[in-house]
């Protein structure tokens, strides 16, 4: 508990005079005093300004809209954008047969409530062109060819618009930007404190809820659409129309109603996972940037926010992001792959899907299974490390669409030398039968070996981990593994009654956290050609030895998809895993290198 001096207004609407008193505020003290937030559309206009292919104007004193073709009449005033939930409302869009009636006429009172409340905050602003998505490209049932070409845009179309304004507490179309509220809801709450100690003291204090932002803007309906992280991410500044209060984002400030001059610092602190602008600094200064590692930073939080989001469309996987990746291109200079950037290859391999959220796999292809792009889930980036890298990226290659890089992926492979292993994938009986594997394990063993039966690494989703088990195969007794290992196997896994003889002497089971990237198959059931590769081995940065888990696709020799990843900290998988195995030679691939042990093979 803490002090702080916040502002109290009563107000009864968040479309008030007084909230949009702060609004304008907001937006006029960023113009013209932020200089990271102005920097960016100066240096990428050279002087002039970047206007998309149609933009409406607005009549600036009545409801007259009508949009323009740029290219033939060009605006003499900045531009706002839109972000709002489409939601299940039937929204006015336009298409190729209603273009000439819109280049004259949009009728102001078809729009929805959302759109017409857009249109009065722009004009109370003083802005008089405003982008809107689907008022602006022709919609994909009507022309594809258009709504690509626009949507390659989106870096440009919110990089350089003034402001955002954001729909951020509606649903859809038809909920507005502007809500009612209690105006006591405006009060946070206080106590006061009394207190001695030699003399009497008296304070009051503010209670203060700790993850304000993440409670009061991410968890709002459009927060939850995938396309506003670019969104939110790529325009200077953003106007949150939230269902309790206007909030405000750039890169210099985060406020609200409550707190107008800014989030106290300790707000900041506890929210910094739903700042967004935060990071922004980093991309209002690009030219600045001496490190890439920088950009790849900024690349991996909002990768992870974005497969998080829900996306309406499929197919709009790796188009929804796109623009962040095209921002990013200068400073991430090697090349572009499928979601994937080739200078960071091997890690950025190493990609997992959260196991609290569903997985599911692309029903139509979209992108090469090496690819988080192929997968619906929360994915958690590869942890970037510099050394230890154990594969050898010899090429990554995708063909797409379109010419650009960030456009729909059509195919895709990427080429690694590396030791490949042969393993198999069992389902945990003792989990299948209601016993919780660790626990019983951790009895099982001897004392100065209690976590010997899988890694120490992310425990976080541990139930969920123990549901496969990864066995390595062809493996020779190794005096670096202990005897209590090999009995361990036999007993806790199979029982003593069904352990096969040679436990210990063909085969290991991995003491790893395995994540598979989908439930590709029911437990009675196993996979047949599955392998594993090494990716990275224990380095200061990362403690985890990480690889990939590997199915041959047998369309050709050598050429694989990807199943999931593993990960352990378990010092015997590292020692029998860093060891040449008996029938390497066999293991398929494109190239064998006998002396190097190394296989090279293709990931499609």
């Amino acid at each position: 508990m803490t002090s702080f001096n916040h502002w109290r207004l009563p107000s009864y609407s968040t479309g008030s005079a007084q909230s949009w008193y702060f609004a304008k505020i907001w937006y006029e003290l960023c113009l013209k005093h932020h200089d990271s937030c102005n920097r960016k559309r100066r240096e990428l206009s050279d002087g002039t300004q970047w206007y998309p292919t149609r933009l409406i104007k607005i009549s600036r004193r009545t409801n007259v809209l009508r949009l323009i073709l740029t290219e033939k009449e060009r605006p003499n005033a900045p531009y706002l954008t839109l972000s709002h939930c489409w939601g299940k409302a039937d929204i006015i869009q336009l298409t190729q047969s209603s273009m000439s009636d819109f280049l004259h006429d949009i009728p102001y009172r078809k729009l929805p409530k959302t759109f017409q409340n857009a249109i009065s905050a722009a004009r109370n602003i003083g802005l008089y062109y405003i982008w809107i998505d689907s008022l602006c490209i022709i919609q994909r049932e009507e022309s594809l060819a258009d709504w690509k070409i626009e949507a390659a845009k989106m870096d440009k179309v919110y990089s350089h618009a003034v402001l955002n304004i954001a729909a951020t507490g509606a649903s859809d179309g038809s909920r507005g930007l502007f809500f009612p509220r209690r105006a006591d809801t405006m009060e946070l709450p206080e106590i006061r404190l009394d207190w001695s100690f030699k003399k009497k003291f008296s304070h009051r204090f503010t209670l203060l809820d700790m993850d304000y932002w993440r409670h009061l803007v991410q968890d709002e309906p459009l927060i939850r659409r995938a396309w506003v992280v670019q969104e939110r991410l790529l325009a200077p500044r953003v106007l949150h129309c939230g269902s309790g209060q206007l909030f405000w984002e750039c890169s210099q400030l985060d406020a609200s109603e409550d707190f107008p001059m800014g989030l106290p610092p300790i707000l900041v602190r506890s929210n910094q996972e739903s700042l967004f602008k935060l990071f922004d600094d980093f991309v209002m200064h690009f030219t600045d940037w001496e490190h890439p590692t920088a950009a790849h930073a900024v690349w991996q939080r909002a990768l992870s926010s974005y497969t998080r989001a829900s996306l309406t469309k499929s197919e709009d996987k790796l188009i929804a992001l796109a623009g962040i990746a095209s921002e990013l291109s200068p400073n991430l200079s090697d090349g572009y792959v499928a979601g994937l950037w080739k200078e960071y290859m091997a890690t950025e391999l190493l990609w997992y899907v959260d196991l609290d959220t569903v997985r599911t796999m692309q029903e139509k292809y979209r992108a090469p299974t090496f690819s988080w792009a192929s997968i619906d889930g929360a994915v958690i980036p590869g942890e970037w490390q510099k050394d230890d890298i154990l594969v050898e990226v010899l090429d990554a290659q995708a063909t797409t669409e379109m010419s650009s890089p960030f456009s729909s992926v059509q195919s895709g492979g990427v080429r690694l030398r590396g030791t490949v292993k042969r393993v198999s994938i069992w389902p945990n009986l003792l989990r299948k039968e209601g016993r919780h594997f660790p626990r019983q394990a951790r009895a099982r063993l001897p004392a100065q070996r209690p976590h010997r039966h899988i890694g120490t690494a992310h425990r976080e989703s541990m139930v969920e981990l123990q549901r496969w088990l990864l066995q390595l195969e062809d493996v020779h007794a190794s005096p670096n593994i202990e005897p209590t290992w090999t009995t361990y196997c036999r007993e806790i896994y199979y029982g003593q009654e069904t352990a096969p003889e040679t436990v210990g002497e063909s085969w290991l089971m991995l003491g790893a956290d395995v994540y598979m990237d989908r439930e590709l198959f029911d437990e009675d059931e196993t996979p047949a050609d599955v392998y594993c590769m090494v990716v990275t081995g224990q380095s200061t940065s990362c403690m985890a030895v990480r690889g990939l888990i590997l199915m041959l696709t047998g369309q050709a020799e050598g050429e694989y998809q990807r199943l999931g990843m593993f990960m352990t900290a378990h010092g015997d998988t590292m020692n029998v895993l860093g060891v040449p195995h008996r029938s390497e030679e066999t293991i398929p691939c494109e190239e064998y290198d006998p002396v190097a042990h190394k296989h090279t093979i293709v990931i499609v």
